[in-house]
């Protein structure tokens, strides 16, 4: 009678400790299972955009729509940057043309085509032209057209440097800009559409001195 007696407590206990056991995993795989997901959901809402220096910044995504605005402007920013900003090389003139088209609409690719036809960027090279853009202010307001988020006014100065002399243009453009996917080429997510150049005024040119360059002749090979 004892030995069935202890068998029955033995019994006994060994359920509490296989129920114990039991619901110690299932709690420590639910806690398991919740802080993946609450991770993964911390990393959903935190994305990476970039600055106009393609410096990459952390944001919220409950933040995004509030800094919208500045997306927008950054890709502005950056599109004029590979337009006017070019050193006479072609591989640095190609690889312009394709990173602005990359986050822009055909506008921009008619305005290269326009630009190869006149024989600009053969001329730069051959002639070791060189562009700077500096952006002065941009206008951001909300699109008028459906399909797009904002349109835009961008007021800059462009400098062109030749051999001889420098030229100062004013330059404004207008465009839209509307959503797009966000890839390593457009961090942003936003794409340039119907952009145009209004305004593209020589202001200013100033003459370049040129360097005296003193040549010593060997008395043995005159």
């Amino acid at each position: 009678m004892s030995n069935e007696i202890d068998y029955k407590k033995g019994y006994n206990i060994a359920k509490i400790i296989v129920v114990a056991v039991t619901l110690i995993c299932t709690g420590l795989s639910i806690y398991v299972i919740k802080s993946g997901l609450d991770q993964a959901e911390e990393e959903r809402e935190t994305i990476f955009v970039a600055d106009v220096n393609n410096t990459l910044l952390v944001a919220l995504a409950n933040d995004m729509q509030l800094n919208r605005t500045n997306e927008a402007k950054a890709v502005l920013k950056r599109l004029h940057h590979y337009l006017f900003s070019l050193t006479p090389t072609a591989d640095n003139i190609n690889g312009s043309i394709a990173n602005a088209e990359n986050i822009s609409d055909e506008s921009v690719l008619q305005y290269v085509e326009k630009q190869k036809e006149r024989g600009w960027y053969n001329k730069m090279i051959a002639e070791s032209i060189s562009t700077e853009f500096m952006c002065d202010s941009i206008d951001i307001e909300d699109s008028d057209r459906k399909e797009a988020n904002f349109k835009a006014i961008l007021y800059g100065k462009q400098s062109v440097i030749y051999s001889d002399r420098i030229e100062f243009h004013s330059v404004v453009t207008t465009c839209y800009l509307e959503d797009d996917y966000r890839t390593v080429e457009n961090p942003n997510g936003l794409s340039v559409r119907n952009w145009n150049i209004v305004k593209d005024d020589i202001i200013k040119t100033v003459k370049r001195k040129r360097q005296k360059i003193d040549v010593v002749i060997n008395d043995s090979i005159r």
